[in-house]
């Protein structure tokens, strides 16, 4: 991946390329305020931009800014969610930045299970 500047600006390319995938539209606002299937579906996405972003060979800087995001999300979801807080407990979900013990736990604390 070519890295345009500014991390930021690369890690919304990044994000507008996931968000092409053809899929549910995520409602305009605060993320705050989505409904928990539009935050699954946010995340969903963000897990795509990660995970492409990275294959892609992105700098540490992009790769801080969409992870940093995707956790945000991955916390708003973890709120709503005790089904989501199960799985992650349960070892279902499956971190953008890989399946290693240290990722395991960061996602179980950020859940908080």
């Amino acid at each position: 991946m070519f890295d345009f500047g500014d991390p930021l600006d690369t890690a919304k390319l990044a994000w507008d390329l996931a968000f092409k995938v053809t899929g549910p539209a995520i409602p305009p606002g605060p993320y705050e305020e989505l409904e928990e299937k539009d935050l699954r579906n946010l995340l969903a996405y963000l897990y795509i931009a990660v995970v492409d972003t990275d294959r892609d060979g992105a700098s540490e800087e992009v790769m801080k800014i969409l992870v940093e995001e995707y956790d945000r999300v991955f916390r708003l979801v973890s709120e709503v969610s005790k089904d989501f807080r199960e799985g992650v407990r349960a070892g279902i979900h499956f971190p953008p930045t890989g399946s290693s013990p240290e990722n395991i736990e960061k996602y179980k604390k950020l859940a908080e299970v």
